[in-house]
């Protein structure tokens, strides 16, 4: 846009993404007895840590066959700080200033995926579909 990356960085307080999953059904979701460990990965769980509590969509009348009814939203929220601030002015590469927003506390959409994933609110295979970030699946 031809706007000088110390005007952007010095006006931004925080900087937040969001996408929208689909929700298991209420009415029939049931537990995993065999997530796939492929996406458990991308997701940053291990198989024993979603043992008993990683869901499945299984579909329903209250559903359509589905196994899912309705949305949510998984957030990441990198709020500004001069270190960031310092690395904008100097033009550092995205993922060095996401490095940086994640050490500083940062939860990103995955790492929030994977909360709603545990409260059996969707699935891992959801997750990994919709909030799959280069460098995620490398952890």
């Amino acid at each position: 846009m031809g706007i000088k990356p110390f005007l952007v960085a010095s006006s931004i307080q925080a900087i937040m993404a969001q996408r929208l999953i689909r929700v298991l059904c209420k009415h029939c979701k049931a537990i995993d007895p065999n997530p796939d460990p492929k996406y458990l990965h991308l997701c940053g769980m291990t198989v024993e840590e979603a043992r008993g509590r990683a869901h499945k969509n299984v579909g329903c009348d209250q559903c359509n066959n589905a196994g899912y009814r309705g949305r949510q939203a998984i957030f990441e929220m990198m709020l500004m700080n001069s270190e960031i601030r310092e690395m904008a002015f100097n033009l550092a590469p995205i993922e060095q200033i996401r490095k940086a927003a994640i050490a500083n506390g940062m939860r990103t959409l995955v790492q929030d995926g994977k909360i709603k994933i545990l409260k059996g609110t969707t699935t891992p295979d959801e997750i990994a579909r919709m909030a799959q970030v280069e460098g995620e699946a490398k952890k």
